[in-house]
């Protein structure tokens, strides 16, 4: 071990030398020496061990490290390393002694044999984030790592492998959690995260296979404070129907799989729930499957199944998006408002008295695909409106299809097909495609903004003085029967697979498929 201020030799003597060898700050290794005696890599120095090399720690030496040593061969300890500096392992360290870790060692490759004492080991890991692949240093998590600290290393966790924690995690600060590929970390304990300050952040890799199992402590598998999914999977099941397997302040699902089944309320919040991408699935629980004040899905797959699919003490927003909700009282229900503006949105509840969308003040669906169906009704309100201005709905109940104050807006363009519609309120200051029952009427000139079907067994009327219109880009098909007595006008596509009485004006700008017009004017 040679620590020199600099060295004057002839380059082809280098080849003949044997050890560790600092000029000046740079240290290198030559050939694959065994340290016999102790030595110091003085702060300020860095030490690289080279692709191909081995540097050996003698099982009676030690060595001090104050500098940085650059690992690109294999570190070799028979005896005893203390890190006071860095060392970037970048391929392997063979641990058969003692490393005490008072530094920071950052990991990319390989770390065996013994357990380091002291700092943990920090791994250099890729992530997924919205989709772009980052790298950061984070701690690996064994078998006794309970506490997730935010304040430790910037709060970046990493599982690999298959974990098992027997205890409580809990977790304080903004913790980033990271699921690598293949990795299971089964947490027997339950995840606790402290209310005032925890936020716990969960990434995957480009795979996205690495999974967290939450399991059940006094009642609950993830409880306190807030959550954010953006990749891997989360399952919490209980057979109990006390338990809540997730029960925190506010959750955000930005992708991966969230996968919960069984408890009462399946995953509860005390704020807000947002799902913007991902899987969201809940099954099989007595009270709630999905609930929190505010409820959001601007995207990702949702499938709910409880007494309520989704519940909201203050409001349903759903933008985007495909939901799938089953309750026995209601499918998807708000003590305050449910806003539809887009996606695709199935709410079936068939139990007793049972509504597919319920409010107690006002829903509004301004597009998307809506097909609500309840024992009693399809669409409820208790004391506000119903307004149905765009998209496509399907309303069905045993009672009515749509049993609020309804409306459609000045300008509405929505392809309405309910069962019965019970306050309908105003028909003169209707817009759009309606049926209430099987005879369905275009109020208004409307403008078909999304693909929709006449059923095989109603009948659509265009009146004198209306228009209906199928948009560029939009499908008709008829499977029953329309009536034109005043302007249809196909920019889009119309199939006809029933029939098309034309008593006036049909335009045909697009394309038309199936039984021919039955016209008793010219097209």
């Amino acid at each position: 071990f040679v620590d020199a201020s600099s060295i004057s030799a002839r380059r082809s003597a280098t080849s003949y030398w044997c050890g560790v060898v600092f000029a000046g700050n740079t240290g290198t290794l030559y050939r694959n020496p065994t340290l016999a005696q102790d030595c110091t890599i003085p702060s300020g120095k860095t030490l690289t061990v080279a692709g191909g090399h081995t540097l050996t720690v003698g099982s009676s030496a030690t060595l001090t490290n104050n500098g940085t040593i650059v690992n690109d061969g294999t570190l070799k300890n028979d005896g005893s390393i203390i890190n006071n500096g860095t060392i970037t392992n970048n391929s392997a360290i063979q641990n058969d002694g003692s490393i005490q870790n008072n530094g920071a060692i950052t990991s990319s490759g390989t770390v065996s044999g013994n357990a380091i004492s002291g700092n943990p080991v920090l791994i250099a890991v890729d992530y997924v984030d919205n989709g772009e692949t980052k790298t950061t240093s984070a701690t690996a998590i064994t078998s006794t790592t309970t506490t997730w600290d935010g304040s430790n290393n910037g709060g970046w966790y990493v599982v690999q492998g298959s974990v098992n924690l027997d205890s409580l995690v809990r977790v304080t600060g903004n913790v980033n959690l990271i699921l690598a590929d293949g990795a299971t970390l089964n947490v027997n304990g339950g995840v606790y995260i402290r209310p005032d300050d925890g936020t716990l952040n969960i990434y995957a890799q480009t795979e996205g296979t690495g999974k967290l199992v939450a399991k059940m402590s006094s009642r609950r598998g993830i409880s306190g404070g807030s959550i954010t999914i953006n990749g891997g999977t989360i399952e919490s099941s209980s057979s109990f129907e006390s338990d809540w397997p997730i029960f925190v302040d506010d959750i955000a699902v930005k992708g991966g799989t969230v996968m919960v089944n069984g408890g009462d309320h399946g995953i509860a919040c005390n704020g807000t729930i947002e799902i913007s991408g991902g899987r969201v699935e809940v099954t099989d629980s007595v009270g709630y499957a999905i609930s929190g004040e505010n409820v959001t899905v601007s995207g990702g797959t949702v499938i709910a199944n409880g007494r309520a699919g989704i519940y909201a003490s203050s409001s349903v927003t759903i933008d985007d998006g495909m939901v799938n909700a089953i309750g026995s009282e209601s499918a998807i229900s708000s003590e305050g408002i449910v806003a539809i503006s887009g996606g695709t949105v199935v709410a079936n509840s068939e139990g007793q008295y049972s509504s597919g969308l319920k409010s107690s003040y006002d829903i509004t669906i301004s597009g998307g695909q809506v097909t609500a169906t309840g024992s009693s009704y399809g669409i409820y309100t208790t004391i506000g409106v119903a307004e149905i201005s765009s998209g496509t709905v399907i309303a069905t109940g045993g009672s009515a299809g749509i049993y609020a104050t309804f409306s459609t807006g000045t300008a509405g363009n929505a392809f309405i097909d309910a069962s019965s519609i019970r306050n309908a309120g105003t028909q003169n200051d209707w817009s759009g495609v309606i049926f209430d029952g099987n005879n369905g009427q275009v109020y208004g000139n409307p403008a078909m903004a999304q693909d929709c079907t006449v059923p095989s067994d109603k009948t659509l009327t265009v009146p004198s003085d209306g228009t209906l219109v199928v948009g560029n880009g939009v499908i008709l098909t008829n499977e029953g029967t329309i009536a034109n007595d005043g302007v249809i006008v196909n920019n889009g596509t119309i199939q006809n697979n029933g029939r098309i009485v034309n008593n006036s004006t049909f335009s045909n700008n697009g394309i038309f498929n199936g039984n021919p017009i039955e016209s008793t004017q010219p097209e």
